[in-house]
């Protein structure tokens, strides 16, 4: 084996035609490692964006699911109280139709009441206008017995200290005829029919009397009318006596 000695400081010339190249490759290497780090150091920072949109994006996705699940139990609550509005509207609609009805009904009977109240008014008038007829009789008994029932009961109420009390029951039409013979021909029954009114199925009136030496009185009658609208019950409570 040969051994070339060569001096100190003396390159081979091949080492020295690479130099120029090594040094361009490294040059290069160096360059291309420093953009490789660059390149892996945004990378990184792109990753780390990348793993925080991720997770802005799972709780944007956590807080979608969670609106939506509140959109639908707002929705379904939404469809129950509509439900329940359209229920309450068609009981509004078939009371407000009952209280139609009722309405309608209540003045068909409020007419009804009017209308019977102002017949028996009526009838009330015609028996009091043939009773004001018999008493001006006098025991004119064809006068009493259209006024009055066959059966008739007259109560007669007192004077003086029997005033308010019943002191005599009358029966019958000829028995009522007989009281009304006892009326001297001169008195003149009146009635103040502005003051009739009923109470049920009894009325009440004011009744005056007048005689040509001034004897004035009065009273109060209280009847009740038979179908065929007579008398058949009656009572005559008279004022107290002002004058004899």
């Amino acid at each position: 084996m040969t051994t070339i000695c060569r001096p100190a400081g003396d390159i081979d010339p091949h080492y020295r035609r690479l130099t120029p190249q090594h040094y361009q490759v490294s040059a290069e290497h160096h360059q291309l490692s420093a953009e490789h780090h660059q390149l892996s150091a945004e990378h990184h920072q792109l990753s780390a964006e990348h793993h925080q949109l991720s997770a802005e994006h799972h709780q944007l996705s956590a807080e979608h699911q969670q609106l939506s699940a509140e959109h639908h139990q707002l929705s379904a609550e939404h469809q129950q109280l509509s439900a329940e509005h359209h229920q309450l509207s068609a009981e509004h609609h078939q009371l407000s139709a009952e209280h139609h009805q009722l309405s309608a009904e209540h003045q068909q009977l409020s007419l009804a009441n009017q209308q019977s109240s102002a017949e028996q008014h009526e009838r009330a008038m015609v028996a009091l206008s043939a009773w004001l007829v018999a008493l001006n009789g006098y025991g004119d008994l064809a006068k009493t017995s259209a006024a009055v029932d066959a059966e008739i009961v007259v109560e007669r109420g007192g004077f003086e200290q029997q005033l308010r009390q019943i002191v005599q029951i009358i029966g019958g039409v000829a028995a009522v005829n007989a009281w009304l013979a006892m009326t001297r021909a001169v008195v003149i029954f009146e009635c103040d029919f502005s003051s009739l009114a009923a109470d049920g199925d009894r009325f009440g009136v004011r009744y005056r009397l007048t005689a040509p030496d001034d004897f004035v009185g009065g009273g109060r009658w209280l009847f009740e009318l038979t179908a065929a609208g007579k008398l058949r019950w009656l009572q005559h409570w008279p004022d107290p006596l002002v004058n004899g």
